[in-house]
């Protein structure tokens, strides 16, 4: 996205490495804003950052990102986006990224039921033994062709975020 399309200034003064880490800290739950999806499939909890200079008019990059497996639940909270790339000074939603990479970010948390389905279903996890199935197998985890009740609802989630954001189709990322 070029800053003629963003609406963004092109004389943006990034701020120094240490004001840029102390916005993320200070701002950063702030701008993750929690909701919900409620569908027929049932709620998924999500974390959504739309850039302050949103222009509908502009068509953004979607950036998905999928926590780790101890951040699963209900209760959307902001362990679902602890990683690098929401912290510190190299903050995706940190005024100096965004304007290098303005883009529509969303964390959705993976339900903790039921316990053998994650963000993908494999062949051979139970409930009572959730990672039974992770068995690499060929260069990849042998999983079932319908996707898992997770997977289901943010394939929802996108469709909705779509449906009010402007997104560009051609540059949906997903990351994890």
């Amino acid at each position: 996205i070029s800053y003629d399309e963003t609406g963004l200034e092109p004389d943006f003064e990034p701020l120094s490495e240490t004001d840029n880490a102390s916005w993320v800290e200070q701002n950063l739950d702030q701008v993750m804003e929690a909701r919900e999806l409620t569908s027929a499939l049932g709620t998924l909890p999500y974390r959504l950052f739309v850039p302050p200079e949103y222009d509908a008019a502009v068509r953004y990059p979607l950036l998905l990102f999928l926590h780790d497996r101890d951040a699963r639940g209900a209760d959307n909270r902001p362990a679902t986006y602890s990683s690098n790339l929401f912290t510190g000074t190299q903050s995706l939603v940190s005024p100096n990224l965004r304007h290098q990479f303005p883009a529509i970010i969303v964390v959705p948390q993976c339900p903790a039921e039921p316990a053998d389905h994650e963000w993908g279903h494999w062949y051979g996890s139970t409930p009572e033994d959730p990672q039974a199935g992770l068995v690499l197998e060929d260069g990849h985890y042998p999983s079932h062709d319908e996707p898992s009740l997770a997977a289901s609802l943010v394939r929802e989630l996108i469709h909705d975020v779509e449906q009010h954001y402007s997104i560009d189709p051609r540059r949906r990322y997903i990351t994890g």
